[in-house]
């Protein structure tokens, strides 16, 4: 027995003498860094890359067998430039030495600092680490075949990592082929050791900035994992993450997420469960459960609830607003199909249903769905949120309000076919076509009436004046404003449709309405027809070209068969002119101002009126006024209505520079005949106009036996100075002259006929005298 403890004594020495010189004497012995180069024909010779190591290479054995370097940089595939494609500050690695001997693998802490990752694709798709991918794949191929049988001799029985320590990394992305640029930076990664089956503690910093779209952001991960070696899955329990995005084009040009999830991801199955996943800011709260299993390739989340909140100033309100949006989603990821079901974005009394289905993300995505809009009261809605609405005629608008769209989205095309929308008694139906800037158009509207939403008209004030009136200075000033958004318009890609059975707007009435738009280049057409207004009907065009320094505009119109009366009487309160009339105007002006259009207006203008009146001016009685205002008379007295009749009004104009000029103008009544001519400057808003009114025959219904002594005589009626209130004047020197004329005319044909008399007695006398004579 004693010569047993003392080959067992023996041993313990050995084995004791044994460690002592692995850990003292193997360490001055035997030199890492005298295999360096070693290190870096074995490195190119297996990646093909170059292998720098800069800093010392320093071992440790028991009880821990691990190594320690300094600098160390690894070379980028070729095409890529000078950088390195990895590089790290300092690197270490202990494995326990002892458990070894039992198969069981137990790892120190692994340390890296100042890790350095530049990943990269060139513009045809190549990547900077594919020659790696197929160095390793031939290399896993050709392993059972060195070493016999694949998973031949003994493996581990377990395994223990005392954790993890990155410090300061940073992975940069360069991706030519699209355009895009992103930076992790100041990455530190920290996680408590390693033990199958026990919770593994993790901590999570770094910063992330993107060019395309750009972003600046910091996150932060905690949380808790757990390794299930058997079943080949990690459970995920309470792993909280907070994010901060700094954006320019965010509310506050900052936002701030905080997210907490729990679920399983199983590496064998590639399935990923998140249960209990929450998102949540100051302004967003979204909870979901998702469910991806990478070998079924399906995405499905469910229960998803997104509440926003919309601070004042991020939409038109005054108040903040809540947003809820809910649904499901489910997308395959092999054939890019998307199917958003039971969509609903509630907010107050708003509420937006749907659904949505897509394919095709990685080409062209296209959308495919339906929204409907439930009926609500807008005006009651909107006032919640603290939307001022303008004063309209009628508080009773704006309360039923209703949308349903179908649409289409293809690449940068997006069509709504059909489009519904119902806005108090109005319906709207038609289609919208969205293709880049380009907008098209085709609605039909059953009936509004527009003077409802309106302002309503002007109160009277104190001395009878409007508001409209208490501010003149506001007249001129908006003469001369710009009214043209030229650089809208240039860029303006229209073209469009609208019809409408019934419109009402500023009192007047019209029907069977049709208007096209075409608007590209800088060149705008608009067209419109009404089958029915006020009896007869309407056509015109006006064209807008703002190509050029000032915008010209040629306006082409006609108007037939139109009941004059009715229609002065819903524009103005007054039917001054009654009868039936049709006009034509063809005018083009240039210019960004009233002021300007009116200078540089030129064109041709047409009326005819048949079978009216003139209201409020009867001519034949300012005529016998006039006339004895003129002799020193006593006013007749005369009780028929301020009216003067005609059978036909007519008149052609020519526009030059802003001055109207008209020489034919022509009234005729079964008593009068009216003509005139003179100017017309519409610059200067004033007139220089002559009317002649004739009296063919009188009548107890068109003056009376007073002006039987101007029948015949032409009566000139001069009008100057604005003509919003021009100056009247009869010209009686003229008329004065011509009725002498007449009167003499009268006398020299009494005294022809006496003369003819007289010559005939004479003639007869004579007659009867010489008969004697020769008898």
């Amino acid at each position: 027995m004693g010569r047993v403890f003392k080959y067992l004594g023996w041993l313990i020495g050995l084995l004791v003498l044994f460690i002592v010189a692995a850990v003292v004497v193997l360490p001055r012995v035997v030199d890492p860094n005298d295999f360096k180069d070693q290190i870096v024909a074995r490195v190119e010779q297996e990646t093909g890359r170059t292998l720098k190591i800069g800093g010392d290479l320093k071992l440790s054995v028991f009880p821990w067998l691990g190594i320690k370097t300094g600098d160390v940089e690894m070379g980028n595939a070729r095409g890529f430039g000078p950088q390195p494609f990895a590089s790290v500050h300092e690197a270490s690695v202990r494995v326990k030495l002892m458990p070894l001997f039992r198969r069981k693998l137990e790892v120190d802490t692994v340390t890296l600092k100042g890790l350095q990752l530049n990943l990269g694709k060139t513009r045809d798709g190549r990547s900077n680490w594919a020659d790696l991918e197929q160095r390793f794949a031939s290399t896993e191929k050709k392993a059972p075949e060195a070493g016999g049988q694949e998973g031949a001799g003994p493996g581990l029985t377990s395994m223990a990592i005392g954790g993890v320590d990155i410090t300061n990394a940073r992975v940069t992305w360069d991706d030519r082929q699209q355009g895009k640029h992103m930076v992790i930076d100041r990455l530190n990664l920290e996680s408590s050791a390693y033990l199958p089956g026990r919770p593994l503690d993790l901590k999570l910093r770094f910063a992330f900035e993107s060019e395309d779209p750009p972003l600046s952001s910091e996150v932060n991960l905690d949380g808790q994992v757990t390794v299930d070696q058997a079943q080949e899955q990690i459970d995920i329990a309470g792993l909280g993450l907070k994010v901060v995005l700094e954006d320019g084009e965010l509310p506050g040009g900052r936002l701030q997420l905080a997210m907490k999830v729990d679920g399983r991801v199983a590496a064998e199955t590639w399935h990923l469960e998140l249960r209990g996943v929450e998102l949540r800011d100051d302004n967003i709260r979204l909870t979901a459960e998702a469910n991806l299993d990478r070998l079924a390739q399906q995405l499905e989340v469910k229960g998803l609830q997104l509440q926003l909140v919309a601070e004042k100033g991020m939409l038109p309100t005054e108040k903040a607003v809540l947003l809820d949006l809910s649904g499901d989603i489910q997308y395959a990821t092999d054939s890019e199909r998307l199917l958003v079901s039971g969509l609903l974005l509630r907010s107050g009394d708003l509420q937006i249903s749907g659904e949505v289905q897509g394919e095709g993300f990685s080409t062209v995505p296209e959308l495919n769905g339906r929204l409907a809009v439930a009926e609500l009261d807008l005006r009651t809605w909107l006032e919640q949120l603290g939307v001022t609405l303008p004063e309209m005629a009628d508080a009773g608008t704006l309360r039923r309000f209703s949308a349903d769209a179908t649409f289409n989205t293809k690449g940068d095309t997006t069509r709504i076919d059909p489009l519904a929308v119902t806005l108090d008694d109005s319906r709207l139906k038609g289609s919208v076509q969205m293709a880049g800037e380009a907008v098209a158009f085709d609605l039909d509207l059953d009936a509004i009436d527009l003077d409802r939403y309106l302002p309503p008209p002007p109160t009277e004030a104190k001395g009878g004046k409007t508001g409209a009136q208490e501010v003149p200075s506001k007249g001129a000033q908006a003469s001369s404003e710009e009214l043209i958004p030229v650089e809208t318009l240039r860029k303006l890609n229209l073209d469009g449709r609208f019809r409408a059975g019934r419109v009402k707007v500023m009192k007047l009435l019209a029907e069977a309405i049709e208007l096209t738009v075409k608007a590209k280049g800088g060149q705008l057409s608009l067209g419109k027809k009404v089958g029915r207004f006020y009896q007869g009907n309407f056509l015109g065009t006006l064209g807008l070209d703002v190509r050029g320094k000032a915008p010209s505009i040629a306006l082409d119109t006609k108007a037939r068969q139109i009941a004059i009366g009715p229609l002065l009487k819903d524009l103005t309160g007054e039917d001054r002119l009654t009868g039936t009339g049709r006009f034509d105007a063809r005018l083009d002006t240039r210019g960004n101002s009233v002021d300007a259009f009116k200078a540089a207006l030129n064109g041709k203008l047409g009326l005819r009126f048949e079978n009216g009146a003139v209201n409020g001016f009867n001519l034949a009685r300012t005529i016998r006024e006039a006339k004895a205002r003129f002799k020193g008379k006593p006013l007749p007295p005369d009780d028929r209505p301020l009216k003067t009749d005609f059978s036909e009004i007519s008149a052609t104009a020519v526009v030059k520079k802003g001055i109207l000029d008209n020489r034919d103008f022509l009234a005729k009544s079964p008593y009068l005949r009216v003509t005139g001519k003179g100017q017309v400057n519409l610059v200067s808003e004033t007139l220089d106009y002559t009317v002649k009114a004739v009296i063919v025959k009188t009548a107890k219904g068109a003056g009376g036996k007073d002006l039987d002594e101007l029948t015949g005589i032409p009566i000139p009626i001069h009008l100057t100075g604005p003509y919003q209130k021009p100056k009247l004047e009869i010209q009686w020197a003229e008329v004065l002259v011509a009725a002498q004329k007449a009167d003499l005319g009268e006398k020299a044909k009494k005294y022809q006929g006496k003369l003819e008399k007289k010559k005939e007695k004479l003639q007869h006398k004579l007659e009867k005298k010489l008969f004697k004579l020769f008898d």
